[in-house]
């Protein structure tokens, strides 16, 4: 059995260091693609925004570690749920009467990709979504993650339009209702 097939997804704190260090793995990934991208910095002093209140943050772990000597070595990815408030900014656009939640923050570390596990993030973070009432899922990635657009197309993800303050310029966006 490989170390990816025993793959166990669970709830963390949004406001924890779970949440911290998938957020600088992330800003790690991205920084090549965004030059001028500032934040946080693999053990600097700048600790990483938490998420909005009420979010819903899911982990991804091994059962054994793997790959680097990171501070959580089990953990092999994660994904946000952030709630949209009808009327609130950025929410523009948003089908009315529907309670809508953007994923955020979607990472698998390089090397648990291809391996199903951000297939299996999604999964579980949709599930959340409906037990909490959302029935409209909103998504932004870069144009340049080319496997992150494949991954929220596999899962039925389809294009849309603008929202909030993503650019068109480097943003892709998808929409999922959840019936």
């Amino acid at each position: 059995m490989s170390l990816f097939e025993t793959i166990t997804i669970r709830r963390a704190e949004p406001n924890g260091e779970e949440c911290a260090f998938l957020t600088v793995v992330l800003h790690e990934f991205v920084k090549p693609m965004i030059p001028s991208l500032k934040g946080p910095q693999s053990g600097g002093a700048s600790r990483p925004s938490a998420l909005a209140d009420g979010s819903t943050l899911l982990v991804a772990e091994t059962s054994q570690p793997f790959g680097e000597n990171a501070p959580y070595p089990n953990i092999c990815g994660g994904v946000a749920l952030i709630p949209h408030e009808q009327g609130s900014k950025g929410s523009v656009d948003f089908p009315e009467g529907e309670k809508v939640g953007e994923i955020k923050r979607t990472i698998v570390r390089v090397e648990a990709r291809e391996r199903g596990v951000g297939s299996k993030l999604l999964a579980s973070i949709e599930k959340e979504a409906k037990e909490e009432g959302y029935t409209y899922l909103v998504v932004e990635t870069l144009k340049q993650m080319s496997q992150a657009r494949r991954l929220y197309e596999r899962n039925g993800y389809t294009p849309r339009g603008l929202f909030g303050s993503y650019s068109e310029e480097d943003s892709v966006l998808y929409e999922k209702w959840l019936r």
